[in-house]
């Protein structure tokens, strides 16, 4: 009877750890220029504000809330990203394709081809999100 215990907390550890394993990482990756920023992240069901990437900065997010998706199977998720340049916010806004348990990868970088910025055209708002 001294035993139960024990085999209670072994099975509460082998079973309670099973729910990390719908865990998703989210890198967010800043390769644009040392004249950019990035503020704010946003996506479905999460925001994470008053972020200070600098270039060549990056930082990992656990959605420890998991992903919750519109359709069953449905993967891809509209993501938006503020960033700073020459003192003023603007926007990109791209699909990214999620995959629940696993780690995604955002990276911002400047092209002068991208487009899909929701503020006026330029330098500043020629930033792509992959």
């Amino acid at each position: 009877m001294k035993k139960l215990p024990y085999i209670f907390l072994a099975l509460s550890l082998v079973f309670g750890c099973s729910d990390d394993d719908k865990d998703s990482t989210l890198v967010l990756l800043n390769n644009i220029n040392e004249d950019f920023t990035l503020t704010q992240l946003s996506f479905y069901g999460y925001e994470f504000s008053d972020l200070n990437l600098q270039y060549g900065e990056s930082h990992e997010y656990t959605l420890n809330e998991g992903l919750s998706f519109v359709n069953e199977g449905e993967t891809v998720i509209t993501v938006s990203v503020n960033y700073m340049c020459s003192s003023e916010t603007w926007t990109a806004i791209n699909a990214i394709d999620f995959k629940e348990g696993s780690q995604t990868t955002i990276s911002l970088t400047y092209d002068m081809n991208c487009g899909g910025i929701t503020n006026a055209s330029g330098y500043c708002s020629d930033v792509c999100i992959q």
